[in-house]
């Protein structure tokens, strides 16, 4: 080992030895260039090396994260935390259960279907609908069969007095009343040697006001069939001939008009099979004793 001064004159030792003249004697680069040094040093005998690939340097996924972890590992809600809110709604049912597509289609949030609307279906509606209109024919049928009752009686009073006017007169013309095929009032005439006739109530209506006009300008009398009626009935007074026909032509053409249409009804009924027996029960007249 040798010394010398330095520059500024402290001395320097150098290694004379003979390994280190070794080291300095021979090159820095090998045969095969540079010679790598530290940790990336990787001698050429060893096995290649294996490079991880890109999947295994992603984060581990969320459901590893937080396997686990359940609501006891949770921490505890703090005492001084407001209570949960309570929901004033009731809770929802999912449906278990799909009939239809509409069923499947509806979300589990919207309420249940209640009895009001599923009544509102077409099946139903129609059954409603059939009640009702059979509960409007049965209204109909009574009412046109009061009027039909209405106006028998009313010819019954008028026979009653013709009979009493033919009596009076000492003739021996008899009026009765009786029904044709179609179950309309006709009014039947017998007379003394002569054949048998049947009157419309249209015709007996003309020929009882004109005997009733003859008779009251016989005996001046504006009431002749006072004892024809109840005691405590008052006395009928005679209204106007045009103004009577009028009347009873109106009364007769509604009567005729509503027959026929409560004829097409029961055909109608009879054509749906249905009990066509208790509505001409229901609407038949008593038959006149």
């Amino acid at each position: 080992m040798q010394q010398h001064d330095d520059d500024d004159g402290s001395p320097i030792q150098e290694d004379t030895s003979e390994e280190n003249a070794i080291d300095m004697m021979m090159p820095t680069e090998g045969f095969y260039g540079s010679k790598p040094s530290g940790a990336n040093y990787r001698p050429i005998s060893a096995p290649p090396k294996r490079y991880v690939s890109h999947e295994s340097a992603q984060p581990p996924l969320l459901i590893e994260t937080i396997h686990g972890i359940t609501l006891q590992t949770l921490p505890p809600r703090p005492e001084s935390a407001k209570p949960a809110r309570v929901s004033s709604r009731p809770p929802v049912e999912a449906h278990a259960r799909f009939r239809d597509l509409e069923s499947r289609d509806r979300p589990v949030s919207a309420p249940h279907r209640t009895v009001a609307k599923t009544s509102t279906t077409s099946k139903t509606y129609l059954r409603r609908a059939a009640d009702k209109k059979k509960e409007k024919e049965r209204d109909f049928a009574i009412e046109l069969f009061q009027e039909k009752i209405d106006q028998e009686r009313k010819v019954a009073v008028k026979i009653t007095q013709a009979n009493k006017l033919m009596r009076r007169q000492g003739s021996k013309k008899t009026y009765y009343m009786a029904k044709n095929r179609e179950d309309f009032v006709v009014v039947r005439v017998i007379e003394e040697n002569v054949p048998e006739r049947l009157l419309s109530i249209d015709t007996f209506v003309r020929e009882f006001e004109r005997m009733t006009a003859l008779w009251a300008a016989k005996t001046k009398d504006s009431a002749p069939f006072d004892d024809a009626l109840p005691a405590k009935t008052p006395a009928i007074r005679l209204h106007p001939k045009k103004e009577t026909q009028s009347g009873l032509r109106m009364i007769l053409k509604g009567t005729i008009e509503l027959t026929a249409i409560l004829q097409e009804q029961l055909f109608e009924l009879q054509s749906k099979g249905w009990n066509c027996n208790t509505v001409k029960a229901l609407i038949a007249p008593p038959h006149a004793s």
